[in-house]
């Protein structure tokens, strides 16, 4: 009797042991959660961090969604005045918007992007803060916002059900903060399909421009009168035309404004300046001269460094031609550009050059309505006192020029 129960209970162990030879082994678990630290009041956020990124890349296998790297493309103003992020999806075309796309935009679909987070020398930064929200009507607000750093080789990944876009903003402490968009919808294109948006999780470079030697820095925004036909010098250091029309002593550049003043019509007290002729030639002075830039409107350091050591154009023309219903000409300085300046050129008593150097990231001209010979300026600049000095990163906390007892809208880094 006791051999038959042995028999029996060893029966017993080798087929329970033959069952679990045979069980499929257990699949990793794809992690979307945030990380703990960051989950008291998001927890059911569904935001994943790049740290589980072997894991990710089993389950896009097993569905048979291909891994791929996008780049930015370009980033372009959106509504708002938001930077948009641009990538080279390669999506097909489309006339019409599908099913898929429609559901999407009213009730949402599921979309993914990694963020490879980079300095401004295209190194990657680990740790930074991410935090934003998917926009989707239908979530309450503790559902779709985000905050999440990045992993250490500067990478971090967001998912969540949306209606078109993620608004995100990244930013570490001696860095400039940067602010994009991301539209999931791309309109033209067949871009949702199996209740996501496509691509899936592209990878796209964001910059966060690094703070690298700010420093104090004349700055100012000066709105005067001069008059029209003649060249008039302005004086940075002393933020004034140069005399007979102001208190400036050296001129950095010079302005020169024109312009077809239309007549006054009946029963009008002035001008009609829809139809309307002007123009303004910049000029720098001996040696000097300008170089035009955009401005990096993602972030709030929006100009280079510094400023070039060569390649400034000694003069630049701006005009504006049009009648009441059309525009033929329009050359100007726009809300996305900004000037480097060269000034104050002289060749030293050892034979050396000497130099100093400026930005201009705003100048708006027109025509003085109450004075028939005269212009309007309003220009804002930053100015380096020290000699071959290119460093125009301000440090936003000292200005070196005294304010005006009515001064109080100091000019900030756009």
């Amino acid at each position: 009797m006791k051999k038959v129960l042995y028999a029996a209970v060893v029966t017993f162990f080798l087929v329970l042991l033959f069952l679990l030879s045979r069980r499929p082994e257990k699949q990793a678990e794809f992690n979307i959660g945030i990380p703990k630290n960051k989950s008291s009041e998001q927890s059911s956020s569904i935001i994943r961090n790049q740290n589980a990124a072997e894991t990710a890349d089993k389950k896009r296998k097993q569905e048979g969604i291909p891994s791929y790297v996008y780049k930015a493309s370009r980033l372009n103003i959106g509504s708002g005045g938001v930077t948009v992020l641009e990538i080279d999806h390669g999506l097909p075309k489309q006339l019409v918007d599908t099913p898929e796309m429609r559901r999407g935009v009213d009730y949402g679909l599921f979309g993914a992007i990694t963020l490879y987070v980079v300095d401004s020398t295209g190194a990657p930064v680990p740790r930074a803060t991410v935090r934003g929200a998917f926009f989707n009507q239908w979530l309450p607000k503790d559902k779709r916002r985000f905050e999440i750093e990045t992993d250490a080789d500067g990478t971090v990944s967001l998912e969540n059900n949306n209606t078109g876009f993620v608004n995100f903003t990244v930013e570490k402490k001696a860095y400039y903060v940067s602010v994009f968009r991301y539209w999931f919808l791309k309109n033209g294109y067949d871009c949702a399909k199996d209740g996501r948006w496509l691509p899936w999780n592209p990878t796209v470079d964001v910059v966060l421009k690094e703070k690298r030697t700010p420093i104090p820095l004349y700055t100012k925004t000066v709105e005067k009168t001069f008059p029209k036909e003649g060249a008039v010098g302005f004086d940075c250091l002393e933020k004034d035309f140069v005399a007979p029309f102001g208190m400036g002593k050296t001129a950095d550049f010079t302005f020169k404004y024109e312009s077809v003043r239309p007549p006054v019509r009946a029963g009008m007290k002035y001008p009609d300046f829809s139809c309307f002729t002007n123009s303004l030639v910049l000029s720098g002075m001996e040696g000097g001269g300008f170089i035009t830039k955009q401005k990096d409107s993602f972030s709030q350091f929006v100009a280079d460094y510094e400023a070039p050591k060569d390649g400034y154009m000694p003069v630049l023309d701006y005009e504006m031609k049009r009648t009441t219903d059309k525009i033929f000409v329009d050359r100007k300085l726009g809300e996305g550009g900004y000037l480097f300046f060269r000034s104050r050129v002289r060749r030293t008593v050892g034979g050396s050059e000497e130099a100093h150097y400026g930005k201009i990231y705003r100048f708006v001209f027109g025509e003085s309505l109450r004075e028939t010979n005269s212009a309007t300026l309003k220009i804002s600049y930053y100015f380096n006192p020290t000699p071959n000095d290119r460093n125009l990163e301000f440090d936003g906390t000292n200005n070196l020029f005294k304010p005006d007892w009515k001064d109080t809208n100091w000019p900030k880094e756009p």
